[in-house]
């Protein structure tokens, strides 16, 4: 996910924008997962099957108005992970 000033992971029906939940559509069936991949349900299958693995990394890239950019990593809730670099792998 990329983020530019003041921009901001939300909360959604499904829950915060970026956790598994949000990607899956656990709530309003809103399949993101399948959306990116263009509808190719094996694909989508495939990341779905990666993410209950713990094999997914998600991350967030931000740009502040003055041009710093800050990269982490988000955990299955769509929350910052405290240590990125002993958790990525």
């Amino acid at each position: 996910e990329y983020k530019f000033g003041s921009s901001k992971l939300k909360p959604t029906k499904d829950g915060l924008q970026m956790s598994d939940d949000w990607l899956q559509g656990t709530n309003t069936n809103y399949d993101r997962i399948l959306e990116s991949v263009g509808g190719n349900q094996k694909a989508a299958d495939s990341i779905n099957k990666a993410m209950a693995a713990g094999r997914v990394e998600k991350w967030l890239v931000h740009t502040d108005p003055f041009g710093n950019v800050t990269v982490g990593v988000l955990e299955k809730g769509g929350k910052f992970v405290a240590d990125p670099v002993a958790t990525s792998k």
